[in-house]
């Protein structure tokens, strides 16, 4: 009898959770982010810390590496502009048809003929 409750409560590979069960069931604590302005001066300090560090300035004694000054400037620009929006070209597909309504077959047959446009 508990194998099979043990087995009811396991969880598909990729999904750790069961359903109706949050990963998070708290969420963000509530007034978190009206802190942060608060402490932070509207979130100056936070965006001033990142601009020294794309600019490689010296932080306590530290200078930034390559990939953090690259990094904030990622962060930087993904609050400034906005994170850039993926593009898909679709050829053959029908547009009126989310990719999650075609089978597999055809989502790899479209996935072959733009590998091959492309050659």
């Amino acid at each position: 009898m508990q194998d099979n409750a043990e087995n009811s409560m396991k969880t598909i590979v990729g999904k750790p959770f069961a359903p109706g069960v949050s990963g998070n069931p708290g969420g963000r604590p509530k007034g978190m982010s009206a802190y942060i302005r608060e402490t932070s001066d509207g979130g100056r300090e936070m965006v001033d810390l990142m601009v020294a560090v794309m600019r490689g300035e010296t932080i306590n004694g530290m200078k930034p590496k390559i990939k953090d000054m690259i990094d904030a400037s990622e962060w930087l620009t993904d609050r400034a502009f906005g994170k850039p929006v993926t593009q898909v070209e679709a050829r053959s597909l029908n547009v009126d048809m989310s990719l999650s309504e075609l089978s597999s077959e055809n989502l790899l047959a479209a996935l072959n003929i733009a590998k091959s446009s492309r050659e």
